[in-house]
């Protein structure tokens, strides 16, 4: 039986033993169960937070739609009374009405006063001038934002805020407007603490238009008919997003929570069970498949493996042939490689042999030169005699050791020679190693040298 038949039974009998006991549809359908409830629970905190998130945003809207039916307020934007600052724009008001900004404006869109509220340092402070800038200057936010007010999230340069605006008139009715009120709240952790969620939820909000990103693609997918999108971080947390969107469905605000897999965890309690036995099983099967390649292949193809290294380090002079299977026919393969190898070795010793017996015979001087480098790749007997040196000496030397200032460079031949392809009878003086000239005839072509373009030189002396 041909090995590879063996090895697809012994392969094909393992897995269909191992897909029995691992029972796969149970696995699948646990994990598939585990989805869904994260799914759920998911979806389910997205709705909460977005919930808390709008009453938020209700609680600031209403507050700056009650501060506005004050009549105190309409006469503070009419006299800029000292005494309404000290009142309402301290600290502990503004903390206990939950807003980090209130500006006002009066009916000429003129900044009455502008302030901050910082929680952490329990300090109010004139209010960035870069902020009301940007305030002002959007066009959602106009001096007068109409008889039902203005709220909106903007990306401010402190961060992202919620804003809400209202027309401020007299408590008995309406009449002629006194100008404007413009309450803010920074989406920071200070925001986030407002919504409550189960232990181990953590809330982050963040403004649409600065967004890295991989939340910029949560985003789109939530965009595309999707009212949330999940992400697993590892085995026990998970993000999910979902969006706040302003009164006309556009998404202003994206919320990310990072929740606790509880189901993953218990339904892996529910996993270990069949794991356990299918480890065994798995342990079972993996031991006997071992044995049996072991023994109808691996071992054989090591020994194999030994014979070639034995063979190319001159211990053993053919490796064994045992068996028709294909390590079998794999060893006559080598063998008859070997064969083939010692026979064109031994042309190739054989052709050396006849080339270097033609060279070292020949009476002039043979030099193989690199075209660009003018390293002398070869010379024979015949050229070292001629000018005075050693075969030792053929790694130091270059064309231009043998140059005389007043004769042709032997590196000009060289170039005419790469240019011309062919020159034949060009004379010139060279310095022997002895200092001594003698007089030469130079000929030679471009040939190829160990993958290499090279000038072949033939060299002869000019008797007197």
């Amino acid at each position: 039986m041909k090995l590879r038949l063996k090895n697809a039974l012994v392969i094909m009998t393992i897995t269909v033993v191992m897909l029995i006991a691992v029972q796969m549809g149970m696995v699948n359908y646990i994990a598939g169960a585990i989805e869904e409830d994260e799914d759920r629970m998911v979806a389910s905190s997205l709705t909460t937070a977005i919930g808390q998130l709008e009453a938020i945003v209700m609680d600031v809207n209403d507050s700056c739609a009650e501060w506005a039916k004050w009549d105190v307020t309409y006469d503070f934007i009419e006299d800029h009374d000292q005494a309404f600052i000290e009142a309402y724009l301290n600290p502990n008001i503004l903390a206990s009405v939950g807003v980090d900004i209130v500006l006002f404006r009066n009916i000429q869109g003129e900044i009455i006063e502008a302030v901050h509220c910082d929680r952490a340092s329990g300090t109010v402070a004139p209010l960035d001038q870069a902020i009301v800038s940007a305030i002002v200057a959007n066009p959602d936010m106009p001096a007068d934002p109409g008889l039902h007010g203005k709220c909106l999230f903007d990306s401010l340069p402190a961060g992202l805020c919620l804003l809400s605006a209202h027309r401020v008139e007299m408590s008995s009715g309406p009449g002629s407007p006194g100008g404007s009120i413009l309450m803010g709240l920074f989406v920071n952790d200070d925001a986030t603490d407002g919504i409550s969620m189960n232990e181990g939820v953590a809330v982050s909000l963040f403004d649409v238009t600065s967004l890295n990103e991989h939340q910029k693609l949560m985003l789109d997918a939530i965009s595309n008919g999707r009212e949330y999108a999940k992400e697993t971080i590892n085995g026990s947390s998970m993000i999910g997003y979902g969006a706040y969107r302003s009164v006309n469905g556009s998404a202003t605000v994206l919320v990310m929570l990072q929740l606790p897999r509880i189901e993953y965890a218990q339904g892996m309690g529910d996993l270990n069970g069949v794991v356990l036995a299918a480890l065994a099983v798995g342990l079972a099967l993996s031991f006997t498949t071992v044995v049996v390649i072991d023994r109808t292949m691996a071992r054989r193809v090591t020994t194999l493996g030994a014979d070639v290294q034995k063979v190319s380090n001159g211990a053993l002079i053919r490796v064994e042939e045992r068996g028709k299977d294909e390590i079998a026919l794999l060893a006559r393969d080598i063998n008859g490689m070997i064969e083939s190898l010692e026979r064109k070795s031994a042309d190739l010793r054989e052709s050396e042999q006849r080339y270097n017996s033609i060279i070292d015979q020949f009476t002039g001087g043979l030099l193989v030169v690199d075209s660009k480098t003018k390293e002398m790749h070869l010379a024979n007997q015949a050229f070292f005699g001629l000018l005075g040196y050693g075969a030792e000496d053929l790694p130091s030397l270059r064309i231009f050791s043998f140059d005389e200032p007043h004769s042709m460079p032997l590196d000009a031949v060289v170039e005419e020679i790469k240019f011309k392809k062919h020159v034949v009878g060009r004379c010139t003086v060279l310095r022997r190693n002895d200092k001594t000239l003698i007089d030469v005839e130079v000929s030679g072509n471009v040939i190829t040298y160990k993958g290499r373009e090279a000038v072949f030189l033939t060299i002869f002396h000019i008797s007197e």
